[in-house]
């Protein structure tokens, strides 16, 4: 896990900061209305232990799984529009990966 909950102040560089790392001050990483951030990013580990960020659909898939054990919805980083393909994501600059966040 690389992030979940993020205070403000994180989430304001992060928008602001060159390269801009994020598109909204108003996410998912932040302290909900329930008390819970809602938001989290997982990346995958190599054999060495570094980031494989190549490999982030397998978690993607992992996570899916997992919440339609729980009965929960998901949005993928990688596919913001759900249209089971990241190459649109990928043209716009808007993937991301290692982020997944409740739909709610």
């Amino acid at each position: 896990m690389s992030e979940t909950v993020r205070p403000i102040e994180r989430q304001k560089e992060l928008f602001y900061g060159t390269p801009k790392k994020t598109w909204t001050l108003n996410s998912k990483h932040l302290i909900q209305e329930d008390g819970f951030a809602h938001a989290v990013d997982l990346v995958p580990l190599d054999e060495s232990g570094q980031p494989a960020w190549g490999n982030c659909h397998l978690v993607k898939e992992a996570m899916f799984r997992a919440a339609e054990l729980v009965g929960v919805k998901l949005r993928w980083g990688g596919d913001w529009n759900q249209n089971g393909s990241s190459a649109d994501e990928h043209k716009r600059g808007t993937y991301d990966g290692p982020h997944f966040e409740l739909v709610t």
